[in-house]
C-alpha cells in the first residue's frame, strides 16, 4: 500500500533526524524514497 509505505518512510526519517543525522541528507533521501514508492 502506497500510503503505508510513505508513512513508514516519514517515520524512518523522523527517527534518523531525532538521532542527529544531517537534515539535508535525510530530506534528500526522503524525497528519493517518495519518488521510488510512487513510481513502483
Amino acid at each position: 500500500n502506497v500510503k503505508t509505505d510513505l508513512i513508514d518512510a516519514i517515520g524512518e526519517t523522523d527517527f534518523r533526524l531525532s538521532e542527529g543525522a544531517n537534515a539535508d541528507i535525510q530530506m534528500d533521501a526522503l524525497i528519493a524514497k517518495f519518488i521510488k514508492i510512487v513510481m513502483d
